[in-house]
């Protein structure tokens, strides 16, 4: 064993032992830091991939709910123009049946009180006529405002009244204060219709584009 203590003093002893450790902690710092780095790395690594996956998960729900909204948004869309074509359908109706009421009748009847000739043998055109003028409005009430009804029952009124010596021979000019009368509310029931007819497509359109059902 003298060779051993001989080659350590050679070595220089101390100094040799504090050199080894140096370079076994150089090593081990350099294997720790290498291991923590991948550690670091497959972690960092683990966190991607579940941050990509949720991504894409969230990306696919958001994708659902946009095609979701979307698909309500035509829903409504269709709804809505449907709604606007049957109500399109529905108030020209009703207009057109109110202005043909309007001038047809009661220009038919100022003008046979103008003159005395067949009133009699057109009496059951008459009573017809008479018949027909408030269930007109009345099945189209819906689709005309509170005013333009009363108005139209004042005329029916006014209507009836001036028929009343129809079969009797007395006859009233087209200057008759009653016929003017009957002649002023007809025309402006007829303006109203036209000016009615004149909105409807805005106000359709404006139904179509809506947000609200």
């Amino acid at each position: 064993m003298d060779w051993i203590k001989y080659l350590w003093a050679a070595l220089g002893g101390g100094v040799f032992t504090v050199a080894a450790l140096g370079a076994l902690g150089a090593l081990f710092k350099d294997v720790f830091t290498a291991w923590m780095t991948r550690r670091v790395s497959l972690s960092l690594d683990k966190k991607a991939d579940r941050y990509k996956h949720e991504l894409a998960r969230d990306m696919e729900h958001y994708k659902d709910e946009l095609n979701r909204r979307q698909s309500v948004d035509r829903v409504k869309a269709e709804i809505r123009k449907s709604v606007a074509e049957r109500l399109l359908d529905a108030r020209l109706t009703a207009l057109h049946e109110i202005n043909a009421q309007l001038s047809s009748f009661p220009s038919w009847l100022v003008a046979g009180m103008a003159r005395n000739f067949q009133r009699m043998e057109r009496i059951e055109e008459l009573r017809t006529r008479l018949d027909a003028f408030v269930p007109a409005i009345q099945s189209n009430a819906l689709y005309f405002d509170i005013q333009f009804v009363s108005d139209y029952h004042v005329l029916h009124r006014a209507l009836i009244n001036y028929s009343m010596e129809w079969t009797s021979e007395t006859v009233r000019p087209l200057s008759h204060p009653d016929a003017i009368a009957i002649s002023t509310v007809t025309a402006m029931l007829k303006q109203r219709i036209d000016h009615m007819l004149k909105a409807l497509p805005s106000e359709l359109s404006a139904l179509i584009v809506s947000d609200e059902v």
